[in-house]
């Protein structure tokens, strides 16, 4: 088996808006929805000839939600 190599650099976003899913309403107010914000940078390895390959990524993910 041939020794993976380096061949691409990525990244990522991912934002939007999210929302509090719940079956019961919480004991203090109502939670409401807010931004969401997910930023990743990873490395793409090949595996081998063809299109075998295996991806790290490491990323943040941050969700604020409002009263």
């Amino acid at each position: 088996m041939p020794i993976p190599s380096l061949r691409r650099v990525f990244v990522g976003l991912d934002a939007g808006y999210g929302f509090a899913w719940e079956k019961e309403p919480p004991l203090e107010g109502e939670a409401k929805g807010g931004m969401r914000v997910n930023p990743e940078i990873g490395v793409k390895f090949e595996l081998g000839e063809g299109k075998t390959f295996m991806t790290f990524g490491l990323g943040y993910l941050f969700q604020q939600f409002q009263d």
